[in-house]
C-alpha cells in the first residue's frame, strides 16, 4: 500500500479508501491509486481485512452436483446476487453424506455466511451454524414457509398446474413416469408433487411408472401405448424421461400431441427444440437463487426481508392437447 501510495502521489489513507470505498474519494484520486494499482499488482490483503473487520467478505455454498445443470442455475443466480453487494463466493461440491464436514470445513476458512443447495443436506448443520453464530440457509425443493432457514419452489403448485390444465382438457387416463427415490432430490420431489396432483383429479385413473433415463422412459411408453385402454396424457418428473416418452409414442405410431400429451418438469433449452417442442414445468431455479441471497444479505446486514417461496410455471408447447 505504500509503494502504491507513493506512485500515485497519494497518501496511504487514500488508497484504502480509493480501493475499500471508492464513492469517497474524488475520481481523480481513485484514477490514479487504481493505475498505479494494476501497474504494481497490488491488491489488497483479505486476511488482514478480515482481522480489522472480522468479516472475509465470502459466502460459503455447499451443493451435492453441478452435472445436472439443476444446482449450477440456483449457483449462477447466488452468485450474482452475492457479487454485486460486494461479496465472493467458496463452492464445495460434496455428496449429501458429506455435507455436514463440507459445511465445517467452510466455516473453519471464516465465510461470513453458508448456503446449502440440494434437499438431504445435513441437519446437522443448522445446528453447527446457531453455535458459530454463522448466518444459514438451505435451498430445498419443497420448503415450509415458516421455516426461516429453508427456501423452496413451490413444485406442488406446478403439479396441480399441470393437473388440472390436462384435465381441463379433457384427459382421464393418465400415465405418471418418475424416477426412483434415489434419483436426484428436486427429480424425485417432483414426481411425489406430481403423484399427489393426479390423484385430486375427479374421475381419473393413473398408471404409475418408475424409470431411469431416456431409454427407459422410451420402453415404458411404447409399453403403455400399445395397451387396450392407453393414456391419452404422460406425465413426466424431468424432461428427459418426457423426451424419451414422446419417442416411444413415436416408435409405438402414436402421434404426439394429437393422439397423447406428453409433459415434463424442468425446462432444458434443448426442450423448445425438441419435436414437437415440449410442453414443460418451468422450474424457478435463477429466482430461488437471488431469494436465498437475498435472504443471506438480510441476515449479515441485520435486515428482516420477507422472500416468497418461487412457484413453478407451466409452459405450453407443442407436446400437449386435447385429448382424443
Amino acid at each position: 500500500m505504500v509503494d502504491v501510495a507513493r506512485a500515485a502521489g497519494v497518501s496511504t489513507a487514500s488508497v484504502s479508501r480509493a480501493l475499500s470505498n471508492p464513492e469517497s474519494v474524488s475520481e481523480d484520486i481513485r484514477g490514479r491509486v487504481v493505475q498505479a494499482a494494476a501497474i504494481l499488482g497490488y491488491v489488497r490483503n483479505g486476511a488482514g481485512r478480515a482481522l480489522a473487520s472480522l468479516r472475509t467478505g465470502v459466502v460459503g455454498v455447499v451443493l451435492p452436483s453441478l452435472a445436472d445443470g439443476v444446482h449450477e442455475q440456483v449457483l449462477a443466480a447466488l452468485e450474482e446476487r452475492l457479487r454485486s453487494s460486494g461479496y465472493s463466493v467458496a463452492v464445495s461440491v460434496a455428496a449429501i453424506s458429506c455435507s455436514l464436514d463440507a459445511t465445517q470445513k467452510l466455516m473453519s476458512t471464516g465465510v461470513d455466511a453458508v448456503a446449502s443447495i440440494g434437499a438431504g443436506q445435513a441437519p446437522e448443520c443448522r445446528g453447527l451454524a446457531e453455535r458459530r453464530r454463522t448466518p444459514w440457509i438451505r435451498i430445498i425443493d419443497d420448503a415450509e414457509a415458516s421455516d426461516p432457514d429453508s427456501l423452496g419452489i413451490d413444485l406442488m403448485r406446478g403439479g396441480l398446474t399441470v393437473a388440472r390444465y390436462l384435465h381441463e382438457l379433457g384427459h382421464r387416463r393418465f400415465a405418471l413416469l418418475s424416477s426412483p427415490a434415489d434419483a436426484a432430490p428436486l427429480v424425485a420431489a417432483a414426481g411425489r408433487a406430481l403423484q399427489r396432483a393426479l390423484a385430486t383429479l375427479p374421475n381419473a385413473s393413473v398408471v404409475e411408472c418408475v424409470v431411469t433415463g431416456f431409454d427407459a422412459a422410451s420402453q415404458a411408453a411404447d409399453r403403455l401405448m400399445r395397451q387396450a385402454s392407453p393414456p391419452t396424457a404422460i406425465v413426466c418428473s424431468d424432461t428427459e424421461t418426457a423426451a424419451g416418452a414422446a419417442k416411444g409414442c413415436e416408435d409405438a405410431g402414436i402421434a404426439v400431441p394429437e393422439q397423447v400429451s406428453v409433459i415434463g418438469v424442468g425446462d432444458p433449452a434443448w426442450a423448445r427444440r425438441w419435436r414437437p417442442p415440449l410442453t414443460v414445468v418451468r422450474l424457478p431455479l435463477a429466482a430461488a437463487g437471488r431469494a436465498a441471497a437475498e435472504r443471506l444479505l438480510g441476515r449479515l446486514t441485520h435486515q428482516h426481508a420477507e422472500i416468497p417461496t418461487a412457484a413453478a410455471r407451466l409452459i405450453v408447447r407443442g407436446s400437449s392437447g386435447p385429448a382424443r
